[in-house]
């Protein structure tokens, strides 16, 4: 049994160095050729989610006793990331500074305002989508309210131990609900 554990943290460790030297290869790529600063930033920032995830995984694969303190901080960077996502997405639409072109494409787009969705009884019922700047409000505010409740969950979960994932899923669930206004 000693073998085959040994074999599993040799191979993990191996996988996690190499994930974080491809990962920071392409990070120094990106250092290296700064053509665009709004948006490679966020690129890297995004990109360093490589690294905490691999060093994460193997910290808890070697020293399961420590997972829930070190998937805490990693929780806590994937909030960050969210938050970076929806930014670069929106330094690729062009609006850092103004919105109001992004708003007018949304709302002159002639793509379907209507969306599929079962009821709470299981009927199908059709949802009218959102204008363009109810949508942008609602995104950002849904990805600002993940980014304080998923570390708020987290710390909770730390501090409850065992019932830890219940009450991660249960409060994501809670904000993910809340902020799309669907029903639970």
């Amino acid at each position: 049994m000693s073998v085959i554990l040994d074999f599993i943290l040799v191979f993990g460790g191996l996988c996690s160095f190499m994930a974080c030297v491809l990962s920071g290869y392409l990070i120094r790529q990106h250092f290296l050729s700064f053509t665009n600063l709004e948006i490679q930033s966020k690129i890297v920032g995004i990109l360093w989610m490589v690294p905490i995830y691999s060093i994460d995984s193997y910290i808890g694969l070697w020293m399961p006793e420590h997972a829930l303190f070190i998937d805490m901080l990693r929780d806590c960077y994937e909030a960050y990331v969210l938050y970076l996502f929806l930014a670069l997405m929106l330094s690729y639409l062009g609006c850092d500074d103004d919105e109001t072109a992004l708003i007018f494409y949304l709302e002159s787009s002639d793509g379907s305002r209507n969306s599929d969705n079962v009821s709470s009884d299981n009927r199908p019922t059709k949802r009218v989508l959102r204008s363009g700047r109810e949508f942008l409000r609602e995104t950002k505010f849904g990805v600002l309210q993940y980014c304080v409740v998923r570390p708020f969950a987290t710390l909770l979960a730390f501090m409850l131990g065992r019932w830890s994932r219940v009450v991660v899923v249960f409060c994501c669930l809670c904000c993910c609900c809340n902020s799309l206004t669907l029903p639970c």
